[in-house]
């Protein structure tokens, strides 16, 4: 089955990268569904449905399925007819056999099968595509004559070859005619293609996909979203920071610039919960090089020329904004932040209490300096400067 979300996400980060245009509405509307996406995940952590500590994790012994012993062949859960990789040959040449098992297992593999209300082509659609007919003429049924549309043949030549056929008597003429037309827009297949990939949704098998659909329940409640965010965020995180970092260097609006830095802190907090630091650590660095610190200065007022680029600035706030936050995940991207810092303290960005109590540390105590705490103070410090709090 083909992951729908992991197609989802690849298709809405190709759509949010602006290629050789300009920023449009399209890009902004794609990056939107991978930013809600996200912070749904973000609101079941709120919640406390998922928590930062790892979650410890019981392994039980697999079985494959198909070691797995069959101890009622007429039990309808153990029949798989769809089942992808089936030589459709190999089938026909088991359900063809007239070994007694063989002839029990056809009899229990075609009683599985509900055509309650379908009209009579699609039954037969979808029972032709579980196997491959022989192709000796001996072994198919006269009834299979009723399947046949050749590409000449118009109606009247299928009302004729389908004669005498119920109980030699002859079927209803509109009864044929509508078989007739239902078989011309649907080719029944008595040849059905091989392949290790799951079947085709023909328009017989989705007739039969909503005629089960009937026999249910109108949904099933499913409380297992936390304990997919993991895999299902994994997939699409390298793709979401790398479409937000487009968007984010193309936009030209402070909203937009606002929607990328919700998406950045959103990614950090559920990196942060599921203990992913590559991908924590992927984001600060690509956050770092939007603040221009760590550019080569080619401007006379470099203090002037940050002070002026709010798409900077916000993304410096934003990279403090998780170091403070999140710090106790980041690995290697603590290079970029201490780079950035430095270069603060070059311009002469940083409060002179942020410096003076940085030194003042220094001299109490240099083992202070390294802990954890004290250096976690330091960015919280000039979090609040850079946020306007000093």
């Amino acid at each position: 089955m083909i992951n729908v979300f992991e197609e989802l996400a690849n298709l809405l980060s190709k759509s949010a990268f602006p290629v050789n245009c300009p920023l449009s509405s399209m890009h902004l509307l794609a990056l939107d569904g991978l930013i809600t996406a996200i912070l749904g995940m973000v609101e079941r952590i709120s919640s406390g449905l998922v928590t930062m500590e790892p979650a410890l994790v019981n392994l039980e012994e697999y079985t494959p399925f198909w070691t797995v012993k069959c101890d009622s062949y007429s039990d309808p859960d153990h029949w798989v007819p769809y089942t992808a990789g089936l030589d459709k040959n190999l089938v026909e040449d088991f359900l063809g056999n007239h070994d007694e098992f063989c002839v029990q297992v056809l009899n229990e593999f075609a009683g599985s099968f509900d055509f309650q209300d379908m009209n009579l082509d699609t039954p037969l659609q979808l029972f032709l595509e579980t196997f491959r007919l022989p192709g000796e003429s001996q072994k198919i049924q006269r009834c299979c004559s009723l399947v046949v549309v050749k590409k000449k043949m118009t109606e009247e030549d299928f009302i004729r070859n389908n004669r005498h056929i119920n109980g030699g008597n002859d079927l209803p003429r509109k009864f044929l005619l509508e078989l007739y037309q239902s078989i011309c827009k649907n080719e029944i297949r008595t040849t059905p293609e091989q392949g290790d990939g799951f079947p085709e949704m023909t328009p017989s098998r989705w007739i039969d996909v909503m005629h089960k659909s009937k026999k249910t329940a109108p949904f099933i409640l499913s409380d297992s979203k936390p304990y997919l965010d993991h895999d299902m965020f994994t997939i699409m995180s390298g793709r979401t920071i790398a479409a937000i970092s487009v968007v984010f260097d193309h936009a030209e609006h402070e909203e937009v610039y606002q929607t990328c830095i919700d998406g950045f802190l959103a990614v950090a907090k559920i990196s942060a919960c599921h203990h992913l630091e590559d991908v924590l650590d992927g984001l600060v660095v690509s956050l770092c090089k939007f603040t221009t610190l760590l550019n080569p200065s080619s401007v006379e007022e470099p203090v002037l020329a940050f002070g002026d680029d709010t798409k900077a600035r916000m993304a410096t706030v934003t990279v403090f904004t998780i170091a403070n936050r999140y710090g106790d995940f980041i690995r290697t991207g603590w290079r970029n932040i201490l780079d950035c810092i430095l270069k603060l303290h070059k311009l002469g960005l940083l409060p002179a209490r942020v410096a003076n109590d940085t030194a003042d540390d220094l001299e109490l105590s240099s083992s202070a300096w390294t802990s954890e705490a004290s250096y976690k103070f330091f960015i919280f410090i000039i979090y609040l400067a850079l946020c306007g709090y000093s």
